[in-house]
């Protein structure tokens, strides 16, 4: 009788150290973008003729084992595109449960899957009530390898025509953020923002604004190099004086996170451990009786 009890505490410990369970790998990353008060003066000085707009905002998310989901819209109003903005719906990928239409904040935190969400609102021509923002959310894990990403970009393109020497001016306030953590090896996260401004046209040397603030990444493997960085609102202005001529004004902003898990390698856990050292006790007991 004695024996079988040992017997039993034997096997008990050694099947649940068998059991154990590895940590599951969880990987996030999250990547935002806003900006209000934006304006484009100049558009409607004399002289000045918009011949064609467009303002579109976009969207992804993808996730291992779910559908990739993609989505694109255009002005509301197609006939002035710079007075009413763009909203395109949120997409999303994997388990969730995920935040309603235009949530711009960390909403991730307790679930699993991507999501990218983009918006532009007001009147680009008078500078009223106008804003965009981008988001991209990442949070997976899996005992095995995947990975998922989510993008969204939104902006706007204008060709005018002047016939007489003008000054454009782009002004806005922004602030961004980009979060990146990972806990165990073999896991993987990354967030960036980035946003730029050009003015081209036809033997016109193209023009560049891209302010280091609103171009930004953070990156994490493994548990190391956790990055959380945030710039406050700021004021941007950028200013041009063109020469009579044909040219073509862009504003691009977007956010975009990937996040990957791999299988940690198997670490007992302390109850564990103790139950081996029960187990292993016995068999020592045993092996003395028999002697």
């Amino acid at each position: 009788m004695i024996t079988s009890r040992y017997l039993l505490a034997a096997t008990t410990g050694l099947a649940l150290l068998a059991t154990a369970s590895n940590a599951h790998a969880t990987a996030y990353a999250y990547g935002n973008i806003n900006f209000t008060n934006l304006s484009l003066s100049g558009l409607t000085a004399s002289g000045v003729t918009i011949n064609s707009a467009n303002v579109q905002t976009r969207d992804s998310a993808g996730y291992p084992g779910a559908a990739v989901a993609s989505n694109a819209a255009s002005a509301a109003n197609q006939d002035n595109p710079l007075t009413q903005g763009s909203d395109v719906a949120q997409a999303t990928s994997g388990s969730g449960p995920f935040p309603g239409e235009n949530n711009y904040g960390q909403a991730l935190l307790n679930s699993f899957g991507t999501r990218g969400d983009a918006q532009l609102t007001g009147n680009l021509l008078t500078g009223v009530g106008t804003g965009a923002n981008d988001v991209a959310e990442g949070r997976i894990t899996t005992p095995g390898t995947a990975s998922s990403t989510a993008g969204t970009s939104t902006g706007f393109n204008v060709v005018v025509t002047t016939t007489a020497t003008q000054t454009f001016t782009l002004a806005f306030n922004a602030n961004d953020s980009v979060i990146a953590t990972t806990t165990n090896a073999g896991e993987f996260a990354s967030a960036q923002v980035n946003a730029s401004f050009t003015v081209s046209g036809t033997g016109f040397t193209t023009q560049v604004y891209s302010p280091d603030a609103l171009n930004t990444s953070t990156t994490s493997t493994g548990g190391t190099g956790n990055g959380n960085i945030a710039n406050a609102s700021a004021p941007f202005i950028f200013s041009t004086t063109l020469n009579p001529g044909t040219y073509q004004f862009s504003l691009l902003s977007g956010a975009q996170e990937q996040v990957q898990a791999t299988t940690p390698a198997s670490v007992p856990e302390p109850a564990s451990m103790a139950l081996l050292g029960v187990g292993l006790a016995a068999v020592g007991l045993m092996r003395r009786r028999w002697a």
